[in-house]
């Protein structure tokens, strides 16, 4: 027992590891076979080695060799291989910082190490207590240090057999490829010496790679796309690190050695200066991305939003500016808007998740800016209506938005108490002519409808009158259009809207009906299937077809009733007119001598003529 004895008189006695632990460490810090041996890897590297090779086999069966210094003398074989955890003087090791990563190997295989004059034998497998091995000494030297070995069949009952040899060494097959997306090919990826499996070669030193950034301490490539940045300690992987962390994800492959825990699978940041000058660095190209881009994915938003709520991210007035133009804020009906489109109103309520229709008409018709959960969770904040208000505040405040303007927040279950209408239909009986010729022109194009929305049934179209909805459904037998809706089928006059932009509208209502499996009626949720359904639908080109049947039926109808039409129609049917008789065709005109004579039949541009000219009543 070491006692000293210290001023006050107290004995000294210092801390003892029993030897069982040994083999509790040894098998508790192993994750998975292919990091066994990228742990290998790191110690050939420190060894001085400029080449590894693994020959291994279905059955389990491998050699690992390499061509470093090995070990020179049995002092080193007590120092550095009897016992785990001898200290690292700095500047030692490329990797190394803990001395225990060989016996990662030992949990999983029998092996037997050979270097210099000496062999070691390592079989844990069944050993109880205390954990060790067989010792020998040889006349002939060996080079470098090779490690021969059985992986043990059973060590692991939940490691798969044969087939997940070759996909965590080898690949699914023996191509190149597949070699180097192997699972310990892309643990030892950017190692600065060859490592080859079976022959090949699975890793590229980081100085033969691309990368869209270099500094004294790390290589970089970015991805807006990637969900995660992968972290290599000097060309072996540490961890991945979900983007949204970063705004950012993509590859970083440190220069200088990490501070990484024992299992070498997560950085230990307040202790890695290093690691801090990295994440500075990506930070400084999130924050140059910003000014690049129009909209961002999640992983970019939930950044942003995380460090303008809770950090002391702080940008200058014009980049502040133009992060309030970039679209990253989702609204009620599934869009990214602006910071500048959202916190410029004067009042906003929360959305319940629950009543999304009115929700819909709050924003539809102004009463209120609608602020989305999301927008909360999607920084980790609790989503309440207290939370919602500090965000509003301190978005509008970072980035420069009326910060002078004083901001109401309206509890939604107000919204949710008067706007909580009521679905009535109104008899046919009682429409005038145009609202029955719509709803005759929507009828015609309801089984094309249906067809492209996956609906299991052509519906009926009624008209119905509600404070809430454009349109709704039992999802199975009627569509009910708000009588409102019908009159909309002129448009506004607007010249975007001119060529039946009304129609359009509708024919997106029906749509939208028709993708409702179930009933719509009251609050009701968009879900995936549904967005994915209606999606395409409108994009089918049978979709465009039945909009211009619709609008072409519509005509014919407010001619024959006498209707004039709205000035965009009018427009758009002008400038039809204007061109029909231009327009080419396979049959051939005769030359223009003011008749038809020799003509058999009109061609298609006639006949689109005639019905515009003698319907709307325009000379020709």
């Amino acid at each position: 027992m070491s006692e000293a004895v210290t001023e006050r008189g107290a004995t000294r006695r210092n801390f003892k590891v029993h030897p069982a632990i040994i083999k509790t460490l040894i098998g508790e810090q192993a994750g998975t076979l292919p990091k066994a041996f990228a742990e290998l890897v790191m110690n050939s590297v420190d060894a001085g080695s400029t080449r590894i090779d693994l020959d291994i086999d279905e059955a389990g069966r491998f050699t690992f060799w390499d061509n470093g210094r090995g070990f020179t003398s049995s002092v080193e074989i007590e120092e550095f291989f009897d016992t785990f955890g001898t200290p690292h003087v700095p500047g030692d090791a490329y990797f190394a910082r803990f001395r225990c990563g060989r016996g990662q190997i030992m949990s999983y295989a029998r092996t037997i190490w050979r270097s210099g004059h000496y062999e070691m034998r390592v079989d844990l497998n069944g050993e109880e207590g205390e954990a060790g091995y067989d010792f020998e000494e040889h006349a002939e030297c060996h080079p470098g240090c090779s490690i021969t070995g059985q992986i043990y069949e059973f060590a692991n009952p939940y490691f798969p057999k044969n087939h997940s040899l070759r996909v965590y060494f080898t690949g699914e097959d023996d191509s190149v490829v597949a070699g180097r997306t192997s699972e310990f090919a892309c643990l030892v990826r950017y190692v600065l010496i060859p490592v080859f499996v079976n022959g090949r070669q699975i890793n590229t030193p980081p100085i033969g790679e691309r990368w869209d950034q270099e500094d004294e301490h790390a290589y970089y490539a970015f991805d807006r796309d990637s969900p995660e940045v992968r972290v290599f300690n000097r060309g072996v992987l540490v961890t991945d690190i979900p983007s949204r962390k970063f705004g950012i994800g993509g590859v970083v492959c440190s220069k200088a050695p990490l501070v990484v825990n024992m299992a070498r699978n997560a950085v230990i940041e307040h202790q890695c200066e290093t690691w801090q000058a990295i994440t500075k660095a990506i930070s400084e190209r999130f924050r140059f991305q910003l000014t690049r881009l129009r909209k961002l994915n999640d992983h970019e938003a939930a950044s942003l939003l995380r460090r303008l709520f809770f950090s002391d991210f702080v940008l200058d007035h014009q980049d502040a500016r133009t992060v309030a133009k970039i679209r990253f804020l989702p609204d009620i009906f599934g869009n990214l808007r602006s910071p500048d489109a959202v916190l410029f109103a004067r009042k906003f309520t929360l959305f319940d998740g629950v009543h999304t229709a009115i929700a819909e008409r709050v924003q539809r018709e102004g009463l209120a800016q609608v602020i989305m959960p999301r927008m909360l969770s999607m920084c980790n904040a609790t989503v309440t209506e207290e939370n919602a208000a500090v965000a509003i505040g301190r978005l509008r405040s970072r980035l420069r938005i009326c910060d002078d303007q004083s901001t109401e927040l309206v509890r939604f279950e107000e919204f949710v108490r008067s706007l909580d209408g009521t679905y009535t239909l109104v008899d046919s009986a009682d429409l005038d002519a145009e609202e029955t010729l719509v709803l005759k022109c929507l009828t015609l194009i309801g089984r094309e409808i249906a067809l492209l929305s996956g609906a299991s049934s052509v519906r009926r179209f009624v008209v119905g009158i509600s404070d809430t909805a454009s349109a709704w459904t039992d999802g199975c037998t009627f569509i009910a259009l708000n009588r409102a809706e019908l009159k909309r089928i002129r448009g506004d006059g607007n010249a975007v809207h001119s060529g039946g932009g009304g129609v359009a509208r509708l024919v997106a209502i029906i749509t939208h009906e028709y993708c409702h499996g179930d009933s719509s009626v009251g609050d009701h949720h968009h879900d995936y299937d549904f967005m994915s359904r209606f999606h395409e639908a409108i994009l089918h080109p049978a979709y465009g077809a039945a909009v211009d049947l619709a609008f072409r039926r519509y005509v014919a109808g407010i001619c024959r009733l006498g209707v004039v039409p709205s000035s965009a129609h009018g427009a758009h049917l002008r400038g039809l007119f204007k061109y029909a008789q231009r327009v080419p065709t396979r049959i051939k005109r005769p030359a223009d001598t003011g008749s038809l004579h020799g003509v058999d039949q009109p061609t298609t541009a006639d006949t689109c003529g005639d019905d515009i000219g003698n319907h709307v009543g325009y000379a020709r």
